[in-house]
């Protein structure tokens, strides 16, 4: 047995943009596999693990990058996407195939491996063939029964005429009849030939092993073989389970390890699509998997980056005013930083996360002046976005920085004690304009909101008695800014002229309205 912990530097992990440290799961999970599958108990079956997270937890991630791993200590890993053959009314032909695949780049060049692929496959699609055998049966059994009845209905209705009752029931009982005897001679030469399906079912295992046991692998190939199945939870439920099905009782061979990545809950709800919602759906799981990973809870700043990367969220089109980057990089650091700290600091769990920056995505996408370059103002729309996920409802500006909410988590938008802000640690220099260092505990969230909110009511006046040093210089200058991409600096007429940032309520709850739910809650 290879131990992950001699000698793997996986670089690759990190190249591959690892924000989530999958590769320790990784490196785990290996050793434990190949520990627990050369067990006495697993000598004459297969291993069945559960890698169990939510969508946009890196589990496809997971996969591809510990199937690479695996491939580099030269064993023979098979991928399927379950996704992707949903279609298929089987899904044995979906593994058969992959394996198929894996077997004919790492076989041998000897005659007796041929042979014994050759015999793999032989045997594969003997077995295939009656699974498709007795499905034909039953879709037959279902369809033409309804459809005979049809028939006789539509025959009396023609043109009026109408077959008397007796010789209709007697044509349709004779009919019947005979279909249903060619039927029953199809089912019961399916049975008879139960105990040859058995024996090809012992036949196929047994030339698995043969290819894995009597060195027919490349030099250097060794066992187990690790089959990947993702996305199952996002297949068909019926054929989600006919695939656990087959893992469980046609691929039950020694040195085989079968890893799933579901999100278990969905995969349950899928179980219970077809047995029903009082079926206990995680107990029939419990049959399938002999045990179930879940990844640990992330960091939430590893976390976000991992969420913002997946999603190309585009924060180019955000801007956080004051903070003093040189390039692209840092700014977009700083942009994550400040929402990481944002959803720390209102103790938001991942999925809240997740749903905050589905709202964050679709405000970004539908913001109508990005056109005009009038950046996004990142210190507002957070911890609106946030209120709003929370309470599902509007707020305005002026009393989110009145604290008037009822949220616990949100009541407090000041820093949680003295000298820490949640917004920059550290001081910072307002470069442009002249104005002097601004310090981080000169100004918290929600006075920054407040000023936000006064001065938005009229950007034309809002450089009016504001100083050059401080928050007020400051957000006089996002007005500034905004006065001159959407006015030219001219002021339009007497009326006052009020900031699109009073429109983000408006514009946060349009995006809320967007659901990956069909039939959303309202």
């Amino acid at each position: 047995m290879t131990e992950a912990s001699e000698g793997v530097a996986p670089d690759f992990w990190e190249q591959a943009g690892d924000l989530l440290d999958r590769k320790e799961d990784a490196n785990f999970l290996e050793n434990y596999l190949l520990h627990t599958s050369a067990l006495k108990t697993y000598h004459d079956k297969s291993y069945v693990l559960n890698i169990n997270a939510r969508w946009g937890h890196g589990k496809s991630f997971f996969l591809k990058n510990f199937a690479k791993q695996l491939r580099r200590r030269k064993h023979l890993v098979v991928e399927v996407n379950a996704w992707e053959d949903d279609y298929l009314e089987d899904p044995l032909l979906t593994v058969l195939s992959a394996i198929n695949k894996t077997f004919k780049q790492n076989i041998s060049q000897s005659e007796k491996a041929k042979t014994a692929l050759k015999s793999s496959l032989a045997t594969g699609g003997r077995l295939a063939g009656t699974f498709v055998k007795r499905l034909a049966v039953h879709q037959g059994r279902r369809h033409f029964g309804s459809a005979i009845d049809a028939f006789f209905e539509e025959e009396a209705d023609t043109e009026g005429k109408q077959i008397p009752q007796e010789e209709q029931s007697g044509l349709e009982q004779d009919t019947k009849e005979v279909l249903k005897e060619r039927f029953e001679k199809l089912a019961n030469a399916i049975l008879s030939d139960y105990e040859q399906e058995k024996d090809v079912i012992s036949e196929f295992k047994q030339s698995i092993s043969d290819i894995l046991n009597k060195g027919h692998l490349k030099k250097g190939t060794q066992a187990p073989v690790f089959i990947f199945i993702d996305e199952l939870d996002r297949c068909r439920p019926l054929y989600a389970i006919e695939m656990l099905e087959r893992i469980k009782h046609l691929f039950d061979i020694p040195n085989f390890i079968f890893v799933l990545a579901t999100d278990t809950e969905q995969l349950s709800c899928s179980v219970k699509a077809i047995y029903g919602n009082e079926f206990d759906a995680d107990r029939y799981l419990r049959r399938f998997f002999e045990r179930t990973y879940s990844f640990a809870k992330p960091p939430i700043s590893k976390f976000v980056r991992s969420q913002i990367n997946s999603r190309s969220i585009d924060l180019s089109r955000c801007q956080l005013f004051g903070v003093p980057t040189t390039t692209e990089d840092e700014a977009l650091e700083a942009k994550i930083s400040f929402l990481s700290k944002c959803f720390e600091h209102w103790h938001c769990e991942p999925r809240d996360i997740e749903q905050c920056l589905d709202l964050l995505d679709a405000f970004i996408a539908g913001w109508q002046y990005h056109q005009k370059n009038l950046p996004i103002q990142l210190y507002v729309l957070v911890p609106m976005m946030i209120q709003y996920h929370s309470e599902r409802k509007l707020i305005s500006l002026k009393d989110l920085a009145k604290n008037n909410l009822e949220d616990e988590r949100l009541r407090s938008l000041e820093p949680r004690k003295q000298g820490q802000n949640l917004i920059i640690n550290g001081e910072f220099s307002e470069t442009s304009g002249g104005y002097s260092k601004i310090k981080p505990s000169d100004a918290s969230i929600g006075t920054i909101l407040s000023l936000f909110s006064t001065a938005g009511e009229d950007i034309w006046s809002a450089n009016d008695g504001a100083p050059k040093v401080a928050w007020q210089g400051a957000i006089a200058r996002v007005y500034s800014q905004e006065l001159q991409i959407l006015y030219g600096g001219v002021r339009q007429g007497r009326a006052q002229m009020p900031s699109v940032i009073l429109e983000y309520p408006d514009l946060i709850a349009q995006a809320g309205r967007l659901s990956r739910d069909v039939t959303p809650q309202t």
